[in-house]
């Protein structure tokens, strides 16, 4: 029988003791992960003090990469264990999405970094059918989209500039979807208003503001008015349909009562060429100031614009469709309308308002560029480089 000498019995205990320091650390890192990622069974207590802490932002990046150092800074709190970073700058930064969502009794705040669905096909494709799964997109409510352009009737994105401008790619997504949704829907029947078509109108001229004309340009009757011209309704439908043509500064707009007692929504459509801006402390979308002598097929979601202008304004509150109601519709200036009517649906008008750009807008090389700076002074990407308006291409082969 051997003996075990005093060097095997070190390297025993070595070994002893570096297994006993293994299983520690893993102890501890599990702990760590089920500290940070299981669900809160405990609230936070309110009671813990919150000390004020500037955060600085990618200052060790900025002197890695060799570019000026970064000021910014983030006014943060700390209960000296955790710090608490404003969800406005987790929401710009990181693009991430946050609502306040009802959980039963409780509310709770819900954020999601993607719009990304599965969607399992229900049966076997066809290619003159709904595309894909786009039934189940609402291009227009994305956060990325100013609004909904008064002239052309397209999303207008903001993504690389915040003034707004045509992004090919998101109108075929926002086309597509109309198109899917119309498809799908066929065997329904859309609930409609109808004011004014053409031939009769349904709600007297209530004053000598307006008359009814022959258009020169389509040989059909139309209203044309020379001073302010009110339609009062009360509709539960929220789409307003029109062809309207500005003659000398027309303007309209919609007046929309809410479930709030004596609260009335006021939406602007003018002859000015900004998306969305406020002047004079109206809410105004433009259709463009040039369009003058010019036709304008307009279709306007009122649920869309009334969300567009709250997000303009930064407002937590929204309104659903359910407590909304077209009260009034008000034209003025010297103009001419047409086809004036308010439905619950308009899937296939809202795809020819794509449709229609796409044919007006492709160049000569059969592509569709986009009309903005990207990554302009480098600021989003300081190692990719700036890409001069109409330099970024769209073809067909996106769409999907």
């Amino acid at each position: 029988m051997g003996r075990i000498s005093l060097k095997n019995i070190f390297f025993i205990l070595l070994g002893v003791l570096g297994l006993v320091y293994l299983v520690y650390k893993n102890r501890c890192n599990v702990e760590s992960q089920k500290s940070l990622f299981e669900p809160i069974t405990e609230p936070y207590k309110e009671t813990s003090k919150l000390d004020n802490l500037t955060c600085v932002l990618n200052k060790e990046v900025s002197k890695n990469i060799g570019f000026k150092l970064s000021n910014k800074k983030i006014f943060c709190k700390t209960d000296g264990r955790e710090v608490f970073i404003p969800f406005s700058f987790v929401k710009n930064y990181y693009e991430a999405r946050g609502d306040y969502v009802q959980n039963g009794a409780s509310r709770d705040f819900e954020i999601s970094h993607s719009y990304s669905k599965v969607y399992t096909p229900k049966s076997k494709y066809d290619p003159s059918g709904q595309f894909m799964h786009f039934k189940s997109f609402n291009v227009e409510s994305r956060s990325r989209v100013k609004c909904i352009s008064a002239s052309d009737g397209v999303p207008v994105s903001t993504q690389w500039s915040p003034a707004g401008y045509y992004y090919p790619t998101q109108i075929a997504q926002f086309s597509l979807s109309h198109f899917s949704n119309h498809v799908a829907n066929l065997h329904k029947e859309a609930q409609k208003i109808l004011i004014e078509d053409g031939d009769s109108i349904k709600i007297a001229l209530e004053n000598n503001a307006a008359d009814r004309v022959i258009d020169q340009e389509s040989k059909s009757l139309v209203i044309e008015f020379k001073d302010t011209l009110d339609f009062h309704v009360s509709s539960e439908y929220l789409i307003l349909c029109l062809d309207f043509k500005s003659i000398d500064e027309a303007a309209f707009k919609i007046f929309v009562e809410t479930d709030v007692k004596d609260e009335t929504i006021v939406l602007n459509y003018f002859p000015v060429d900004e998306f969305l801006s406020v002047r004079n402390d109206e809410i105004v979308f433009g259709f463009g100031y040039k369009t003058d002598g010019e036709w304008l097929r307009i279709t306007r979601d009122v649920a869309t614009d009334i969300d567009k202008v709250l997000s303009m304004k930064k407002s937590p509150h929204r309104y659903k469709k359910t407590s909304l109601k077209i009260s009034l519709l008000q034209f003025s200036g010297h103009g001419q309308v047409t086809n004036i009517s308010l439905s619950n649906e308009e899937h296939l008008r809202m795809f020819f308002h794509g449709a229609k750009w796409f044919l007006k807008n492709q160049d000569k090389n059969g592509g569709w560029p986009s009309e903005v700076v990207f990554n302009k002074d480098r600021k989003k990407y300081p190692k990719a480089e700036e890409i001069p308006a109409g330099k970024g291409r769209f073809s067909l082969k996106q769409v999907g």
